[in-house]
């Protein structure tokens, strides 16, 4: 495991607000090596590991949702981090590692999570599920700004997504996207409660599920999230951040 954990990293934030009063999926730190990426190379992984891993996921019950501390690889969903059986595990790992590996992510371990089964309309990049998300800027415990995680440029259609590039699925996104009062509210204040126990600056990302109820389901430094222009945005590129 690296020395200095990068503040990104499950590992870091989420020991700190596991225990607050929010909804947070189930999760599991399985798996934690140095040469994960050995496995890229054909290496077998041990049957002990592959056993925990087995374990992990049939205790939170399938389907579960698989990551690595850093990234769950979502643009690759199917063959990463939707598992929905035990013989997806190896398939879909091999394809968590070729991801992180891809973006230069040099994780530490597998995390293994309640499935949210989410208020979506349409899908794209091969499968993945596009609903209700956003994200929150929290800087000492204070929201600074908020924004519909998924904007329409971002969008690619391939693979297993059909034709749903056909459909009005720039109208669905538009009504995804919109942020209500009470939404605004509830996601602020938890948010809020984030950084009361996380100073700094950072990202948080929220998903709401097909019963209407919001889950925090990751977060990141501030410096290392997408971030849409906004105000807020050009005062911290103004100021070096």
């Amino acid at each position: 495991m690296n020395e200095v954990i990068n503040k990104s990293s499950m590992l870091y934030w989420f020991p700190l607000i596991k225990d607050l009063p929010i909804p947070q999926p189930k999760t599991e730190f399985v798996l934690s090596k140095d040469d994960w990426w050995q496995y890229l190379d054909g290496k077998q992984l041990p049957y002990q590991d592959i056993a925990t891993l087995k374990e992990a996921n049939k205790r939170l019950g399938y389907p579960v949702f698989m990551r690595t501390d850093l990234a769950s690889g979502k643009h690759q969903y199917l063959d990463t981090s939707y598992v929905d059986s035990e013989d997806k595990i190896l398939q879909n790992l091999f394809g968590l590692i070729e991801q992180n590996a891809l973006r230069d992510l040099w994780f530490d371990t597998i995390v293994v999570r309640e499935f949210i089964f989410l208020s979506y309309r349409f899908r794209a990049f091969g499968g993945l599920p596009i609903g209700c998300e956003r994200r929150y800027f929290i800087r000492d415990g204070e929201v600074q700004c908020h924004h519909p995680y998924w904007i329409k440029e971002a969008i690619k259609f391939y693979q297993q997504s059909k034709n749903w590039e056909n459909l009005p699925w720039q109208m669905w996104l538009k009504e995804l996207n919109t942020e209500s009062e009470i939404e605004v509210r509830i996601l602020t204040n938890i948010a809020e409660m984030v950084g009361s126990v996380l100073p700094g600056s950072w990202s948080v990302d929220f998903a709401k599920d097909r019963d209407g109820k919001w889950w925090l389901i990751d977060m990141a430094l501030a410096e290392q999230s997408w971030h849409p222009p906004c105000k807020n945005k050009l005062s911290d590129d103004l100021k070096g951040n």
